[in-house]
């Protein structure tokens, strides 16, 4: 189980991402996740170069649309996983795919 000190400090690394931008430089749909992940799968994740040339992986925030290489995104605030029961929930930086 997480604490919340664990989580708040894994937490602020990740923060780091908070409104940069960056291009999707490879994707892949995940349809069959490690078990803290089941219930949103199938998700995207993908490798984004940050406008400073530096990359991460993340996973995507899509809507609709199937994100491709190339794509411009942006990072924001949200749920990183489902809490399990007696746990905190866990947020963080994710990549949405912008205009």
């Amino acid at each position: 189980m997480n604490s919340p000190i664990k989580a708040w400090r894994k937490a602020k690394n990740n923060c780091l991402y908070l409104g940069k931008k960056g291009r999707v430089i490879s994707c892949t749909l995940v349809n069959y996740p490690p078990k803290d992940y089941i219930q949103w799968a199938p998700y995207w994740t993908g490798v984004i170069e940050l406008n400073s040339g530096k990359r991460v992986v993340s996973q995507l925030v899509v809507s609709n649309k199937q994100p491709k290489e190339g794509d411009w995104v942006i990072g924001v605030f949200r749920q990183l996983k489902p809490p399990l029961k007696a746990e905190i929930i866990e947020y963080g930086v994710k990549f949405k795919i912008i205009k």
